[in-house]
């Protein structure tokens, strides 16, 4: 049986720019073979497609959420639903904002051809948004490193297959980030590398408070790790500072706040995981 393709775009009333994205794919892809299916995040504007384009998937559906749940969680839902419905299928996930190259899907095709059995994940080489943000990112980045003693460069753009989704579901990591999610499920990962575009419209709905909690929420999936490696650094630096007590009884505070915050967050996400995870999809539209 051939694998469907599904193309899993999450949206937050940007329409304007999904529309934008639609028709870069429609130059892409005539031969018509995409699922096209929208996660519609709770938005308050009217959603819509143009009709133009509807000719050039092979079907195309909405599914509208109860409420606003925030991109992780959205393409959580998206997922879950796949996972229940279909089972011979590669998932392409995406930004709908333009962010996420639709140029670099048949990349990701093609090095899934050769690596049938791994998540294809798009690793970040240049990132074009504002100074501060590019800061933030390398932060993120170097913190993942010295806490995690992982690479985390990706996000949500990737490829993966129905069969690997019962890994991902295993555990409830997926609410808090689903690169982390991805990481800790321990299945084997092929990285390309591309450059995170421009958005197509508008301005992001990701503010640095959200953005900084998002980048908490990667962490504190490896929570347990990072109380370890924590513990680690502290012993070496009392034994290399033994002189200066406060120092290091600074940094032992420090790092203690630091691990019970991210405790703290994981809990607190986990309490909002829907019980019913499909109950929170408020209606589907099939427009074809």
């Amino acid at each position: 049986m051939r694998e469907q393709l599904i193309l899993l775009i999450s949206i937050y009333n940007d329409w304007r720019s999904l529309n934008i994205l639609i028709k870069k794919l429609t130059k892409k892809f005539y031969h018509k073979n995409i699922f096209l299916m929208i996660i519609n995040d709770g938005s308050t504007k009217k959603s819509y497609i143009l009709k133009k384009y509807l000719p050039f998937f092979f079907k195309i559906k909405i599914l509208n959420l109860k409420k606003n749940f925030g991109s992780q969680r959205a393409f959580a839902i998206g997922l879950y639903y796949i996972y229940k419905k279909f089972d011979q299928s590669k998932i392409i996930l995406m930004d709908g904002d333009g962010e996420d190259n639709p140029e670099v899907i048949k990349d990701i095709l093609e090095v899934s051809k050769n690596n049938p059995n791994k998540i294809i994940t798009v690793f970040r080489t240049i990132r074009k948004e504002n100074i501060i943000i590019k800061i933030f990112y390398e932060i993120h980045f170097l913190l993942n490193i010295i806490l995690l003693h992982k690479i985390i460069r990706f996000g949500n753009f990737s490829l993966i297959k129905s069969i690997n989704l019962k890994k991902i579901f295993n555990s409830e990591d997926i609410w808090l980030a689903y690169p982390s999610a991805v990481i800790k499920s321990k299945i084997k990962l092929k990285n390309i590398y591309k450059p995170k575009e421009l958005r197509y419209s508008g301005v992001s709905q990701m503010s640095y408070i959200k953005l900084l909690y998002h980048s908490l929420k990667i962490i504190a999936v490896f929570r347990n790790r990072v109380l370890t490696n924590l513990c680690f650094y502290n012993f070496l630096l009392f034994f290399l500072f033994k002189s200066n007590t406060l120092f290091f009884l600074f940094s032992f505070f420090l790092s203690g706040i630091f691990v019970l915050l991210l405790y703290l967050i994981y809990e607190s996400e986990i309490r909002k995981n829907p019980k019913k995870i499909l109950d929170q999809i408020k209606s589907i539209n099939t427009i074809k």
